[in-house]
């Protein structure tokens, strides 16, 4: 009996070292990153750039472009993989801890998308001084609520060459109605409990419109039982954006634009976003790819609701959980840009 326990323990030692040394390795990305202060007009961002090594030409620069809510600048790592495959192929990248998150000053939930943009092109520019870069290749990837900074700072940057477009909505409150309707639908809800959601989600828009902000939320808080999870910061926040509308901004553009988006998404109606972009962008700097099997954050559909096993191999392995198509297009573009 005890040589058997003997055997079965360095068996388990043997997996749980092969175990440890599978994940150290498969987590090591290729990576060269530095961190970097980028002093804007309004406040003091925590950086970090991701470097190609090893090039023969000067690289050029992609700024990453956060969506919705606390980001720091690697979204907890989760930028990894496009950072890699981006500096693969001869392109640096840049982004930063949203304002008040990590070690950035300020308070993002502060910030209208006008102040995002002009952000966004200070931080260009603060790239364009300090980092060695070809200033002819840069471009900027928006996902989510970034999408309605990208096509902004598309029009009104210069130095920009083209944009990546990934999951984007193009209007606040369709996006959102969308994202209501798709979540409860997914956890099973009947239509009449789907509608009385709809009814309270239309009260409390009513309630953003109106003048008195203090006055409103409070009578939100009341109608919630003063339970409503929404704090007065994000309804503020709500309050600043929710008449925002890409469409026009679509209509100028006059560079490349590629547009990324997964079939799994809940967060936004992507037939709507891919009609939207068709209609109102020039279809010869339009560039669209679905991806069937990818969810709004590019994770292929078996790892969206995983369990534990599916878990732990997403943790020694985080490269299987983006959708292999969402890396490839990154390739592609990047090639193709760099060959320009």
């Amino acid at each position: 009996m005890t040589k058997i326990i003997k055997s079965i323990t360095i068996i388990l030692c043997i997996v749980i070292t092969s175990l440890v040394i599978y994940g150290v390795y498969k987590n090591t990305f290729n990576i060269n990153l530095k961190e970097v202060t980028i002093k804007t007009s309004k406040n003091e961002l925590h950086g970090i750039v991701s470097m190609p090594e090893n090039t023969d030409k000067k690289p050029g620069l992609v700024i990453f472009i956060h969506g919705d809510g606390p980001a720091d600048a690697s979204y907890q790592e989760g930028y990894y993989s496009a950072w890699e495959v981006l500096n693969k192929n001869g392109f640096a990248t840049l982004s930063w801890d949203k304002p008040g998150i990590g070690k950035s000053s300020g308070d993002w939930l502060n910030q209208s998308m006008e102040d995002r943009v002009k952000e966004t092109k200070e931080a260009i520019h603060w790239a364009k001084n300090n980092l060695d870069i070809d200033e002819s290749k840069i471009g900027v990837w928006g996902a989510s609520q970034g999408g309605w900074v990208l096509p902004k700072v598309m029009n009104e940057e210069k130095l920009v060459s083209f944009g990546i477009a990934v999951s984007p909505a193009i209007n606040w409150m369709q996006q959102g109605e969308y994202n209501t309707v798709a979540s409860m639908k997914k956890e099973g809800k009947t239509k009449k409990e789907i509608d009385r959601k709809l009814k309270q989600r239309n009260e409390i828009n009513k309630l953003l419109e109106e003048e008195d902000v203090e006055k409103a939320y409070n009578k939100y808080q009341e109608m919630e039982k003063n339970k409503g999870n929404i704090s007065l910061s994000r309804w503020t926040f709500i309050r600043t954006n929710m008449n925002v509308d890409a469409t026009e901004e679509f209509k100028k553009i006059n560079k490349r634009l590629y547009l990324i988006v997964g079939g799994q998404d809940i967060n936004v109606d992507v037939d709507n976003t891919i009609e939207g972009y068709s209609k109102n962008v020039n279809s010869k700097l339009l560039d669209i790819k679905k991806l069937p099997n990818a969810d709004h954050s590019m994770v292929l559909k078996e790892y969206i609701d995983m369990g534990v096993g599916r878990m732990i191999l997403a943790i020694l392995n985080p490269r299987v959980v983006i959708d292999p198509g969402y890396l490839e297009k990154l390739q592609e573009i990047s090639k193709t840009e760099k060959l320009r």
